[in-house]
Parts: structure tokens; C-alpha cells; sequence
């Protein structure tokens, strides 16, 4: 079962969180949540509720083990943008994916994509640069 709650850590300083927020165009800032999932199938139930109840403008997530033969509206909540990169049928673990609230303007931003498992997207932000984001699957070393 997923559990939420405040972070343990932060990247970034509390001080300056509030200048380094994006803003939505609801005028709300920007939400982000990144989750490890070890099954986005098998933890379906619990994500579907995530962005929507506790409203998140990004989710990037790592190990969702999918496979392209499930489609997007099987996995994941409407109103989402999803860029994603799945495991080879009966590979174990891996797969990574950017759900990216619909009221944003995002694109995949292939050209930093490399042989990794990575996905990037790229949101337009009024008034600023573009923010890039990326989800990233790192295996054991022993893969």
C-alpha cells in the first residue's frame, strides 16, 4: 500500500521553496510527487486516487513495470498527459513514466532521451523557460 505524507528530505532549502514554485494555470502552485512502485499494476487502486484526491499537476514514477500491451486509460487517471518507457514482456523490474496534468502544456522531450531508462518532458510555463523533468531507472549493478 502507498503511504504519503510530509517528505523526509527536500532538494531544495525550506527558505527558498517558495520563490522556486511553478505556477499552474489554476494559479495554484505546482505539485509533483515521485513514486517507486515495484507494480503500477499491482498498486493500480491506490495510484488512481493519488492525483486527483490530493491534487498533483506531475507524477514521475520508477519500476512501473508495464509492458506496452496495457494502454494508458487502463493504468492511469483521466486528465493526465502520460510519456512513458516500459520493460520487455517478462522482464522484471524497471520502466518509468511522467503523468503530467492536462491543464499544462507538456511535450516529450526526446532528444535528451538516451539508451537509459528515461523518460523526459518538457512544460511550458507562462512568463518563464520551459521546465524539464525527467523519470529515471537505474538497475542493480549486476544487470
Amino acid at each position: 500500500m502507498l503511504s504519503l505524507g510530509s517528505p523526509l528530505a527536500s532538494s531544495s532549502p525550506t527558505q527558498l521553496h517558495h520563490n522556486l514554485q511553478t505556477i499552474a494555470p489554476n494559479g495554484k502552485p505546482t505539485r509533483i510527487l515521485n513514486i517507486n512502485f515495484q507494480s503500477v499494476l499491482k498498486n493500480r487502486e491506490a495510484f488512481a486516487s493519488i492525483p486527483s484526491s490530493i491534487g498533483y499537476d506531475i507524477v514521475t514514477g520508477t519500476e512501473s513495470w508495464l509492458t506496452n500491451n496495457k494502454k494508458d486509460n487502463e493504468i492511469f487517471p483521466p486528465g493526465y498527459t502520460i510519456y512513458r518507457i516500459d520493460i520487455e514482456t517478462g522482464q522484471r523490474g524497471g520502466g518509468v513514466f511522467i503523468a503530467i496534468n492536462k491543464d499544462l502544456v507538456s511535450t516529450r522531450y526526446q532528444s535528451a532521451e538516451t539508451q537509459c531508462e528515461i523518460v523526459w518532458a518538457k512544460i511550458e510555463i507562462k512568463s518563464c523557460k520551459p521546465l524539464l523533468i525527467g523519470s529515471y531507472y537505474r538497475p542493480h549493478a549486476s544487470d
